[in-house]
């Protein structure tokens, strides 16, 4: 009677969903391309939080030193310059707006030092470590911490032959920072010679693109070329013009003042991570607009095709929801199709991208986590208004169709 008919017509209806779901050669076509587009966006949205969390890692590191006021001046180891650097100190920090003023070889975080030869006392081989020449303020206008010994005392005699050691020359020596103190020690090359009077917590003297080394720091008053002011408030714009007022009273107007900020210069350091953040930013969101796009165009292209399916399956019973799960199901096996290709290729790209840093971020399980997230986000979004207007519409219409 009627049951038999209803269940030749559940048959005959199953046997069409069956037709309708055959495939062919362009169907195949079509999800390469968007597994690819998918996958590519994947990647860079992978590549994008890496970096951003490595430049983030990058400009909020301890240095080992208070770089957010200090400003420098470079002098180029001029002659007329040098023997004047104690009264430029004594005008400038008459000033309550300056509290210290140093000069050295070198900016702090550049990223060249010397290298010299250094004999130590009871060390068989020579040490071949990096080193800054100094003045006696060093120390102090840049806050290092001295963690054995004391500092450089301009009122003691043969302080200025005296020496400074980080923390990793110490090491490098194999003993204790304290151990180390009145060793004599000589730059072979430079034929200078002193004791080491104090050790200081390891800091970086140069970008964090480079490991910390073994490094001396000794007074030498032939060698300086640059300036280095410490800020005591926050007033730039007054500082800075008494700082201009007392160059030219001091050095004349032959000596030009220029002054640049060490935590500016410290940005600009980074400013290649910074840059390349941008890009994997602009490539990310072009990529992204083309994946929906192309999902859109694939979507509407599933929707035209199951069409009567769609109209067959809501004539049997099925719901609003279940036919848009249907839809979706082929969405989530591209989302993750597209994750599996793509996070395997942007972690070996990340790895050998963080490797040129000496300090850097371990890649997190959570950015991957969170991509996969946004991407099913994103593709859920371009697709959810097809798929309800297909799962809602009036399935009479459907079956029509021919």
């Amino acid at each position: 009677g009627a049951y038999p008919a209803l269940y030749i017509s559940r048959i005959n209806s199953l046997s069409l969903m069956k037709k309708f779901n055959a495939s062919d050669g362009g169907k195949s076509v079509r999800n390469v391309l968007v597994i690819t587009q998918f996958s590519i966006t994947t990647g860079l949205v992978i590549c994008t939080f890496i970096v951003y969390l490595q430049l983030n890692f990058l400009h909020n590191k301890e240095l080992g030193f208070d770089d957010s006021v200090i400003v420098n001046m470079p002098i180029h180891n001029d002659n007329a310059v040098i023997p004047k650097i104690n009264a430029f100190r004594s005008v400038a920090t008459a000033s309550a707006g300056i509290s210290g003023v140093t000069a050295a070889s070198h900016e702090m975080l550049s990223d060249y030092t010397y290298i010299s030869n250094f004999e130590i006392e009871e060390v068989e081989e020579e040490r071949v470590w990096e080193r800054y020449t100094v003045e006696q303020g060093y120390i102090s206008t840049f806050d290092l911490e001295i963690i054995a010994g004391r500092d450089f005392d301009p009122t003691i005699s043969t302080d200025s032959s005296a020496f400074i050691l980080n923390e990793s020359a110490v090491r490098d020596l194999g003993i204790e920072p304290n151990e180390a103190i009145n060793r004599s020690i000589s730059d072979v090359g430079l034929e200078v010679s002193g004791k080491i009077i104090g050790v200081v917590k390891d800091f970086h003297f140069r970008s964090l693109h480079h490991e910390i080394q073994p490094f001396v720091m000794y007074v030498n008053w032939d060698r300086l070329d640059y300036i280095s002011v410490r800020m005591a408030s926050n007033n730039f714009q007054e500082n800075i013009e008494y700082l201009e007022k007392s160059w030219y009273e001091v050095f004349g107007e032959s000596v030009p003042f220029f002054y640049s900020f060490l935590d500016q210069q410290a940005r600009d350091i980074y400013e290649k991570e910074a840059n390349e953040m941008k890009l994997f930013s602009g490539f990310s969101v072009v990529s992204m607009a083309l994946g929906a796009l192309g999902l859109f165009g694939f979507i509407l292209f599933t929707m035209e095709r199951k069409f009567k399916e769609i109209g067959l399956r809501k004539v049997l019973g099925a719901s609003t929801w279940e036919i848009i799960l249907m839809i979706n199901r082929n969405l989530i096996k591209i989302v993750g199709l597209s994750f599996l290709l793509a996070a395997p290729v942007a972690f070996f790209l990340m790895s050998g991208w963080l490797k040129d840093y000496a300090y850097r971020i371990e890649q997190p399980i959570w950015v991957y986590a969170l991509t996969i997230v946004v991407t099913f986000l994103i593709a859920t979004i371009t697709v959810s208004y097809s798929s309800w207007k297909a799962a809602s519409s009036n399935p009479v219409d459907a079956i029509k169709v021919e």
